[in-house]
């Protein structure tokens, strides 16, 4: 009777043990799925800013250009006096 007893507990806690790892191992997967989708939101991200830092260098350099031609213009315009 007393070896019936530890047996049902041993299979009770194998069993226990069995469904902690299943939820554990859910959980990792599903971890690792939510982190993917960090990472990929990530690299979008990464691609946003680097495109909005090669316009916004573009838009400088434009900036550049049209100051240097109105100086110019300035320059050749004759003056009233």
């Amino acid at each position: 009777m007393e070896i019936d007893r530890y047996y049902f507990d041993l299979i009770y806690f194998r069993n226990s043990i069995a469904d902690n790892k299943r939820q554990y191992e859910s959980r990792i997967n599903q971890l690792e799925e939510e982190l993917e989708e960090e990472r990929t939101s990530v690299e979008i991200s990464d691609e946003k800013i680097k495109k909005m830092q090669l316009n916004y260098e573009q838009v400088l350099n434009e900036l550049s250009i049209e100051r240097t031609n109105s100086e110019r213009l300035e320059v050749r315009k004759p003056k009233v006096k």
